[in-house]
């Protein structure tokens, strides 16, 4: 489990941790946005981040970017700087258009990931209405392994 917070105490209110003592800010560290933990100003593209994470652990039961056993230290440089592991390279079932619509959700800039949640649950609805395919599907299995697909596919008319 990569959330290290401690429970709350006695009467409701919460302890104070070490990453809130280092940097002032209250996060759990794992779903964090890269701007939320560079401590840039956040909006809707951080929730929509958080919720790509949620998703990439939900299909692929491990942490896009983290190891259990790194430091807090490791898992924000890991936020910041690394990509995730296509969900593909965890399981070939899992290449194409559902691989797409995460890693929009995780990419680092927030102006490129979707506007939000309810956009990025519409791509999911979308998938599983037309079995599996969206209209991002023009790159599915066939894209080289850097290509990075606009978000937002049907705004950009795929």
């Amino acid at each position: 489990d990569l959330d290290r917070s401690p429970p709350p105490a006695a009467g409701g209110e919460a302890r104070e941790t070490e990453l809130t003592r280092l940097s002032g800010r209250a996060l759990t560290l794992a779903y964090a946005s890269p701007e939320q933990v560079s401590g840039e100003p956040i909006g809707v593209a951080s929730d929509v981040y958080s919720l790509g994470v949620v998703l990439y652990e939900l299909l692929t039961d491990h942490h896009p970017f983290a190891a259990p056993d790194d430091s807090l230290t490791e898992i924000a440089r890991a936020i910041e700087e690394r990509e995730p592991i296509r969900l593909g390279r965890r399981d070939a079932a899992l290449r194409g258009d559902l691989e797409i619509i995460v890693e929009c959700a995780l990419r680092k800039q927030p102006a490129e990931r979707y506007a939000s949640a309810a956009e990025l649950g519409a791509e999911i609805a979308q998938l599983y209405s037309l079995g599996g395919r969206t209209s991002a599907g023009t790159c599915a299995g066939a894209c080289p392994p850097n290509h990075r697909p606009p978000c937002r596919p049907r705004r950009c008319g795929w």
